[in-house]
């Protein structure tokens, strides 16, 4: 069986989608910045071990990571929560709206308002095409 028409179809499928997980990954950069300037590095870690676990987990199957996630979690203080809770809200709401991302709409929190500016600023200098790479959701 000739595998190559997969590899190409996969190879297609990356190029199409290297754009959108680019912007992503600046949204993830922007993301820990804020969240070092707004919560410090302590809580940068703890988000990005969070983070570090759960792809481990989903991604790799990898069970290990997934009883050291649950461990984590589990032993997370109330403030620890707070925190992670807001990262991964933030996170998953910007790259899924990319007119939202560079106007700024509903943002209401301080490091809301950080990540739109430093968004504004990325846009701004041509660092970064959102609002025409990224897929319009419904």
């Amino acid at each position: 069986m000739n595998k190559a028409p997969r590899r190409r179809a996969a190879s297609d499928a990356a190029d199409k989608n290297r754009p959108l997980v680019e912007d992503i990954r600046l949204l993830g950069r922007i993301l820990g910045d804020v969240i070092r300037e707004q919560e410090g590095k302590d809580a940068f870690e703890l988000v990005e071990r969070v983070r570090k676990l759960s792809v481990a987990y989903r991604l790799k199957r990898d069970a290990q990571a997934g009883r050291a996630l649950d461990r984590l979690l589990k032993n997370l203080s109330g403030d620890q929560t707070v925190s992670v809770i807001r990262a991964f809200s933030y996170f998953s709401h910007w790259p899924t709206s990319p007119k939202t991302a560079t106007t700024c709409a509903g943002a209401s929190t301080t490091s809301a308002k950080a990540i739109c500016r430093k968004v504004r600023s990325h846009s701004a200098s041509n660092d970064w095409p959102l609002p025409t790479s990224a897929p319009a959701r419904s």
